[in-house]
């Protein structure tokens, strides 16, 4: 099965993320690393799912942290692919693995975000847009003087966000994990429904 855009789920906490994630097809499984966010997830528990898990390249999510200290736990944990936040201070060229670089939207003008995506097209290899709605119904133009693939975070009525994204026209997408309703247990018919709405017809 194929879809029209590569997905992703951001800041995986449980094995059931992981199970869904083998049985959907889902391309990028998330671990949040940032210590300072809610999403974080020690990173022997992301072992533990990472280990059940098949099919999907593993995202290492971190924050302010060192290059030494994403270097090691990339490392440890054989992630394949680091995501970094646009306030990343270190040299983004020592990272060990290829490197996606989380924007938001919200916080540039249309000319700031043209002068930071072109300041980073060398260094990394996607883009991970948050907030980026207003952006795409008023300066849609934008997304395609983007001189790198880009993934864009979904929240909300995912379905409704559909005629969105073919304007745009995104490498990928993404969608926060959730927490388990009980261990186990959690819905996923939102997220199933709007899977079957990009699977391409062959």
């Amino acid at each position: 099965m194929r879809f029209l855009y590569h997905t992703k789920i951001n800041h995986t906490k449980h094995l059931t993320d992981a199970r869904f994630a083998a049985a959907a097809g889902i391309h990028y499984l998330g671990f949040c690393f940032d210590n300072t966010s809610p999403a974080f997830i020690p990173p022997i528990k992301a072992k533990e799912i990472i280990d059940w898990t098949s099919g999907s390249h593993i995202v290492g999510e971190f924050g302010n942290q060192s290059v030494q200290d994403i270097n090691t736990i990339v490392q440890l944990l054989n992630i394949d692919i680091v995501e970094l936040q646009e306030t990343f201070s270190e040299n983004i060229s020592d990272i060990q693995v290829p490197v996606i670089l989380t924007i938001d939207l919200e916080k540039y003008s249309p000319t700031a975000l043209l002068h930071l995506c072109t300041q980073h097209e060398q260094q990394v290899q996607a883009f991970h847009f948050i907030n980026w709605e207003k952006v795409a119904l008023n300066n849609p133009e934008i997304f395609a003087k983007i001189g790198i693939e880009f993934i864009v975070k979904l929240r909300g009525n995912l379905i409704e966000q559909l005629s969105m994204l073919s304007v745009i026209k995104p490498f990928g997408v993404s969608f926060d994990g959730d927490s388990e309703e009980k261990a186990g247990m959690k819905d996923f018919e939102i997220l199933s429904d709007f899977l079957e709405q990009i699977v391409v017809q062959e």
